[in-house]
């Protein structure tokens, strides 16, 4: 049950990604490499592959690991007089697709999510205070590649009211549709 809920998430994510370019959202590409980099340990991600079924209902695509990150891991900047926007990317080698786990998501009124991958071609978001659970979760839709860039913006003064901690990247191994039939045993 968790995990087609998890499947759901995935699918309403993708389809809700064609929906960020029309809300204005631009990321900035320039300055990316002054943005703190994270790698997921590929030790952990190569023994959860490893420990997959090779056949289950539904078919697993992605593996988590933990990544217990913070505010203090990642970089604020000003955008303009109004706006701040917190950054930190994140990498995982070999993956397909990337997505995200919070433990605890709070944003201020105005506030919202983005991430991306960094080309800044794929973009997911705006995620608010209202995708949050009941219990101040987030699960996010995927991203396709090893990088993934998570971007918050608030307004200025409202930082403070900011709680972000991400709890664990899901690396995807296997493809999607189409991309799903050249995988040995799907098909």
């Amino acid at each position: 049950p968790q995990m087609r809920f998890r499947l759901l998430l995935v699918i309403t994510g993708v389809l809700f990604a064609s929906f960020a370019h029309a809300g204005g959202f631009k990321p900035d590409l320039g300055t990316l490499d002054q943005t703190p980099f994270h790698s997921l340990p590929a030790l952990a991600v190569a023994k959860s592959v490893a420990s997959v079924p090779s056949k289950s209902q539904p078919l697993q695509f992605a593996v988590g690991v933990a990544l217990p990150l913070g505010l203090d891991d990642g970089l604020w900047q000003p955008i303009d007089a109004n706006t701040w926007s917190w950054r930190t990317r994140i990498y995982s080698s070999g993956a397909q697709t990337l997505n995200f786990v919070f433990s605890r998501f709070h944003l201020p009124k105005g506030g919202s999510l983005w991430i991306y991958d960094a080309a800044g071609q794929v973009i997911q978001g705006p995620y608010t205070e209202a995708q949050a659970s009941a219990d101040g979760r987030l699960w996010t839709a995927v991203i396709p590649g090893e990088t993934a860039v998570l971007e918050v913006r608030v307004p200025a003064g409202s930082r403070k009211q900011v709680q972000l901690k991400l709890a664990q990247v899901n690396h995807g191994f296997r493809g999607f549709g189409k991309d799903a039939v050249n995988i040995p045993g799907i098909l």
